[in-house]
C-alpha cells in the first residue's frame, strides 16, 4: 500500500468486527510507529495497549462511572478552543451533520447522540483499545510529537487492512483510565485509539474528511472494509492483557486473567 492509499483510505472508523488482532501486528504497528520524528529524538510518547479482558474492564469501568455520575476532574487540557472560528465552527458542524446522518440520529435525538457517544469507551467494538499519554512536563513541542507518532499508528494499521479511530472523549475520564491502567500521576492521558477490523457488513460510520479550505459537504464517503482477519488469542506467559510502549524501549506488563 502506497503511504498515499493509506492516507487517502484513513477514516475515524465507528464499526469494528471483533476479529482479535494478532499480537505480531500490533507490535509491527508500534514498532514502526516508534520511528516517529521527535523534537530532540525524545520520543515523549507512553502507549498503553489493552485487549481482551483488560479492554473490556477499562470500557465497564468508564460507563459505569458515567451511569454514576462520577465525571471526576475532566480532561487535562481543552480538546477545542472556547470559541470557534466561523471556518472552524462550518467544518464541525458539518462533520456532526454527517456522522448522525450516517447513524440514523435524527437532529435534536439527545437520547440517541448520548447512546452513540457512550460507544467511545467501548471502542466501538474493536478488539483493540490504546491510550496515549505524555509526560506531565513535556512542553506543547512535545504534544506535537505524540501527534505525529498517533498519526503514524493509524497509517501503519492500514498497511495492515485495519482501521482505527482516535477519541479524545477518553481524557474527560482520565481519572478513571488512570486508574484501571496505573497510569502514574505525572503523565497526561492525552487520548484513546480504537484499532480493529472494519466490518464489512455494517456501512462505515464515518464521515469523510474535508480538503484543506474546502467547507462543502460531500455527503459522506464509504471505505471498504478490509477482508483479511486474523485469529487465535496474543500471549506472553499467560493472557496479554495489558501492554505499555514507551518510546523505541518496549516493556510489556501482563496480569493475570479475572478470577
Amino acid at each position: 500500500m502506497r503511504v498515499s492509499e493509506a492516507i487517502n483510505s484513513r477514516r475515524s472508523m465507528r464499526v469494528f468486527k471483533p476479529d482479535p488482532v494478532s499480537k505480531a501486528d500490533i507490535e509491527w504497528i508500534i514498532t514502526n510507529a516508534n520511528r516517529s520524528a521527535s523534537n530532540g529524538n525524545l520520543q515523549p510518547w507512553k502507549l498503553y495497549v489493552t485487549t481482551g479482558a483488560a479492554r473490556k474492564r477499562l470500557s465497564a469501568a468508564i460507563l459505569k462511572a458515567m451511569d454514576e455520575g462520577d465525571n471526576g476532574p475532566g480532561a487535562e487540557y481543552n480538546v477545542y478552543p472556547k470559541e470557534f472560528g466561523p471556518v472552524y465552527d462550518a467544518r464541525r458542524k458539518l462533520v456532526g451533520k454527517q456522522l448522525y446522518t450516517l447513524l440514523g440520529v435524527p437532529r435534536g435525538d439527545a437520547a440517541g447522540m448520548l447512546k452513540q457517544f457512550r460507544k467511545n469507551y467501548d471502542f466501538f467494538d474493536a478488539p483493540v483499545g490504546m491510550i496515549l499519554c505524555v509526560d506531565r512536563g513535556m512542553g506543547n513541542g512535545q504534544w506535537i510529537d505524540c501527534g505525529i507518532f498517533l498519526d503514524q499508528l493509524m497509517l501503519l494499521a492500514r498497511e495492515k487492512g485495519l482501521h482505527t479511530c482516535p477519541q479524545a472523549a477518553f481524557s474527560r475520564y482520565q481519572h478513571v483510565v488512570r486508574r484501571e491502567l496505573k497510569i502514574p500521576d505525572d503523565q497526561v492521558v492525552i487520548c484513546g485509539l480504537a484499532l480493529g477490523y472494519a466490518d464489512p457488513d455494517v456501512p462505515p460510520i464515518s464521515p469523510s474528511a474535508q480538503p484543506p479550505g474546502s467547507h462543502r459537504g460531500t455527503g459522506g464517503t464509504s471505505v471498504g472494509a478490509a477482508t483479511t482477519a486474523t485469529s487465535g488469542t496474543m500471549r506472553l506467559g499467560g493472557p496479554l492483557t495489558r501492554c505499555w510502549y514507551q518510546g523505541r524501549a518496549m516493556r510489556l506488563a501482563v496480569e493475570p486473567p479475572p478470577a
